[in-house]
């Protein structure tokens, strides 16, 4: 799930499809039961609140039997409160609108607008077929154009080892942090 391009939306469906996969692929019973709690364990260590909500509101998994469970309804709720925290009424209109597009009401009862949503992206689907839904949409986008990768951490450990060497092993962890924060900032202003 390490990419550059957005994929936030299709992790838990490719986990489903992962672990439909192993179920079928003839293991035996002590493999298979080994591989599944692997899978499990994975799965519950980077399984988040946007994991869930990504998965509900991809156009692309709406006729997907797992798409309403109550963990996942949860979850999208819980990311809808946390991005409308400061407007109640929009997080109100969001859950909402959230019932149209599960329920493929309004706009979103149009068979050709599914029929794109198998070849496009899920985030550009929001933006062409989301306007109805403008709370929903902001939630939508803000959900599904997130990438899933670790290069910015990985970049921030570089400049954490370029500030904190051998060297000045006596800076204290604030002092390091501030550094490092001046030096990616400086990097950013660069690239303007």
């Amino acid at each position: 799930f390490d990419s550059a391009t957005p994929i936030m939306g299709h992790i838990h469906g490719s986990m489903l499809e992962l672990q439909v996969a192993v179920d079928n692929a003839g293991l035996s019973a002590t493999r298979l039961k080994v591989v599944q709690k692997t899978i499990k364990e994975r799965w519950e260590y980077f399984h988040s609140a946007y994991h869930g909500a990504g998965f509900v509101l991809n156009p692309g998994f709406i006729d997907m039997e797992h798409i309403s469970n109550a963990s996942n309804m949860r979850y999208t709720r819980t990311v809808i409160g946390r991005l409308f925290h400061d407007a109640p009424e929009k997080a109100t209109a969001a859950r909402r609108q959230l019932t149209i597009f599960l329920n493929k009401e309004g706009m979103f009862a149009l068979p050709e607008i599914w029929d794109d949503a198998k070849e496009m992206a899920d985030y550009r689907w929001w933006q062409l077929y989301g306007a109805d839904v403008p709370e929903l949409q902001f939630v939508a986008l803000h959900v599904l154009s997130k990438r899933g990768s670790a290069s910015s951490a990985e970049l921030n450990w570089s400049e954490f080892g370029f500030i904190w060497t051998k060297k000045r092993n006596r800076l204290k962890a604030a002092k390091a942090t501030m550094l490092v924060r001046v030096h990616s900032n400086l990097r950013l202003l660069g690239k303007r």
